[in-house]
């Protein structure tokens, strides 16, 4: 399964994102944090649909939350070990993406404080996702009009 996931990541997912950022000038930061995640995240988001619909369980929630620990840690392990060691992310995009995280963990935590997902709180989870995206795509300008203004 993972290698498949990894061949269709290498001969389609990135390949085409990569089109997608050349023609229309996405920043390949704002493509891998927001297109690379949906797609990479598809299956898990159907697995999750399927068992809250189709089949009710408790996998799917499962799943949402046991993913995080294995993107955070995982992933930038092997990240690690791929290009030797020596892995150096860009201090501002990770900030960012910590910022961004910690803000929608402790939006988990008060949504499930009740167990139950309103239909508004949904909704609300799905702005601050909205926002994210805005936050990634306007990262780079906020970082220039910061630099320069005390350059």
């Amino acid at each position: 399964m993972f290698y498949m996931m990894a061949v269709t990541c290498d001969e389609f997912l990135v390949p085409s994102l990569n089109v997608l950022c050349e023609r229309t000038g996405i920043p390949e930061d704002v493509a891998g944090a927001t297109l690379m995640a949906a797609g990479c995240n598809g299956p898990e988001f159907f697995s999750v649909v399927s068992s809250t619909f189709i089949q009710p369980s408790t996998v799917g929630p499962g799943a949402i939350l046991g993913s995080a620990p294995f993107n955070l840690m995982m992933i930038i392990a092997f990240a690690s070990f791929a290009v030797g060691g020596d892995l150096a992310p860009n201090p501002y995009l990770m900030t960012r993406e910590i910022g961004c995280l910690a803000i929608a963990l402790i939006a988990l935590i008060i949504v499930m404080r009740d167990n139950v997902v309103k239909w508004w709180e949904a909704l609300i989870l799905f702005f601050l996702y909205v926002g994210y995206v805005f936050i990634c795509v306007y990262t780079a300008r906020v970082l220039k009009v910061c630099r320069s203004s005390s350059s």
